[in-house]
């Protein structure tokens, strides 16, 4: 499947995609599936999709997605459950995933769990930015006046 195929067609590339993982489980393969999900914005049917797979632990990356999908459709008990794999992992190996929650937190108005993902980027080079900075200022703002 070429990338140019999956970019065209997503919907398409998500059923080709899972009739490959249903034949040979693929964690690369999964975890493009749940981007794409994400992407498009079907954060039930890619929860759906991983439960459908019948295992109960995925990969880091992988459940910080579902994690992602359950906080879009309300269900942030499990989301946090899901996170909480994350946190435990060191923040240099998952910029990108503590960056991602970070921001869903922000975007749900949950600042101190938004911090709790955001601050940590800090000891990053090449995310302590303008941008972590200001977004980490405006939480400290939502934390200090509610």
């Amino acid at each position: 499947m070429e990338v140019y195929n999956i970019l065209e067609n997503p919907q398409k590339a998500i059923k080709d995609l899972q009739s490959i993982i249903h034949e040979k489980f693929d964690e690369n393969l999964v975890n493009l599936v749940c981007d794409l999900y994400i992407q498009l914005k079907q954060f039930q049917a890619c929860i759906e999709f991983l439960e459908s797979l019948g295992q109960q632990e995925f990969a880091v990356d992988i459940e910080t997605k579902r994690g992602v999908c359950f906080a879009k459709v309300g269900r942030l008990q499990e989301a946090e459950e899901s996170f909480d794999k994350l946190y435990q992992q060191r923040v240099n190996y998952y910029d990108d995933l503590y960056w991602l929650v970070g921001c869903l937190y922000q975007e749900l108005e949950y600042p101190e769990q938004a911090l709790r993902f955001l601050e940590g980027l800090r000891v990053l080079d090449h995310r302590d930015k303008p941008t972590l900075w200001i977004k980490c200022g405006q939480l400290y703002l939502q934390v200090t006046h509610t």
